[in-house]
């Protein structure tokens, strides 16, 4: 097992990069060399949260992200090439903007031709909504869909016809707060159609929902998520199947022991099945969980993951994400507390787990890779060339500020 923690050479990158980082709305005003894994920082403003990130047709990585600017927020989608130099940002709603409203966006997706849309909320006037821009980032199309219910978009797919069909909640209601819309590509300003199903008993605004949404030939549409298993103590990781237009769904289905503390993390196309990440929480030791359902909601596999408790780890982990490898396994992306055993963080690093595709409960490798700031995983994918590239936020001296860290097909970065 390698880690990278505390007093190594990614600390000091990391006090470097944020040395040139503070007050830019770019990476920075040098040019980082080319190489095929990097860690790059990008600070739009001092509340930066990652919430996304793609790869592009052009090999490239697209991030989206909230940030809030003078007092407002706004989502933001930084692109880069495929070695993380920035290439262009754009702000929504625009800087130059007068009088702006507060928008937030959490799902993204790939447009047929190029493009991409987002959903979110409008937090200025509590409504559904959705951007679509080109292949640049320009020419948004902003809709704030205030008939449509759910006023916080989470995820987005894009169907065979070029529609939107996007998952959403309403955070203050107590039971029947999900949605699922089919938007016409032409027309995002209402729905074609709009179905409401049950998420327990969860009333705040982390209704435990990835931002993931797939869509299928016949237009079936599977999310995951987390629902509450009689009590508020009580939750659960969550499996959906909805046919489209459909007053029910095809199943809901709630995976995991029956008294497990579970907290769904992602969810992903994995061949023709989909395979989830999330947590089991404990009072002494979270386990990261990986489950494998078929497209019928039958269980391939299910295992859990302690991380090795040589690390001067508090026990506190999250399962963020994950990713298929190109060999056919799965690279995990976790969060855990650093600091001794059975006590409050000190602070956060990310932790990359490689497993097989059969969900052995030996993993392949463990990399925990951080510094002496907080480091918090989002997301994480496999590009074109195998390597993998994580996106998540680290606190550097009380400023949040987007990292975007690529490694290659075994965890590491040569060199440090």
């Amino acid at each position: 097992m390698t880690k990278f923690i505390h007093n190594t050479p990614i600390a000091k990158l990391c006090a470097l990069c944020f040395a040139l980082t503070i007050g830019c709305t770019q990476e920075s005003a040098v040019d980082p060399a080319k190489s095929s894994t990097f860690i790059r920082y990008f600070n739009g403003a001092f509340a930066d949260e990652a919430q996304a990130l793609l790869e592009t047709p052009d090999n490239g990585l697209l991030i989206l992200a909230n940030i809030n600017f003078e007092g407002i927020k706004r989502a933001t989608l930084i692109k880069t090439d495929e070695f993380g130099i920035m290439q262009w940002q754009r702000f929504f709603p625009a800087i130059d903007q007068n009088d702006p409203p507060s928008y937030a966006c959490y799902g993204i997706t790939l447009m047929p031709g190029g493009g991409f849309a987002m959903v979110g909320e409008n937090i200025t006037t509590g409504s559904l909504l959705i951007i679509t821009t080109d292949a640049d980032g320009n020419t948004p199309v902003v809709n704030t869909v205030a008939s449509a219910p759910g006023r916080k978009g989470v995820a987005v797919a894009v169907n065979s016809a070029g529609n939107l069909f996007v998952v959403a909640i309403n955070p203050v209601a107590a039971s029947q707060n999900i949605f699922l819309s089919e938007f016409a590509k032409t027309n995002t300003a209402g729905p074609n159609w709009t179905r409401s199903y049950g998420a327990g008993a969860l009333t705040s605004d982390d209704t435990g929902l990835p931002n993931k949404l797939f869509v299928d030939a016949a237009n079936n549409c599977y999310w995951g998520g987390t629902v509450l298993k009689g009590s508020p103590s009580n939750p659960g990781m969550r499996f959906m199947k909805a046919p489209p237009n459909e007053p029910s769904v095809l199943f809901d289905l709630t995976m995991g022991r029956p008294s497990a503390l579970e907290v769904a993390g992602d969810m992903i196309r994995y061949g023709n099945t989909f395979a989830f990440i999330g947590t089991n929480q404990s009072a002494t030791r979270d386990t990261v969980v990986v489950r494998r359902m078929t497209e019928g909601g039958t269980q391939v596999f299910s295992t859990g993951y302690l991380i090795d408790s040589q690390q001067q780890l508090t026990g506190e982990v999250t399962g963020n994400s994950l990713a298929v490898a190109r060999d056919g396994g799965l690279v995990l992306l976790s969060t855990v507390g650093i600091g001794p055993p059975g006590q409050p963080s000190t602070n956060f690093d990310y932790c990359l787990v490689k497993i097989d595709g059969l969900g052995s409960p030996n993993p392949v490798w463990t990399r925990i890779i951080g510094g002496r700031f907080n480091e918090r995983g989002k997301n994480i994918i496999t590009t074109s060339d195998g390597g993998h590239v994580v996106l998540g936020t680290t606190s550097l001296a009380n400023v949040n500020t987007i990292l975007l860290m690529k490694v290659d097909k075994d965890g590491n970065i040569p060199g440090f």
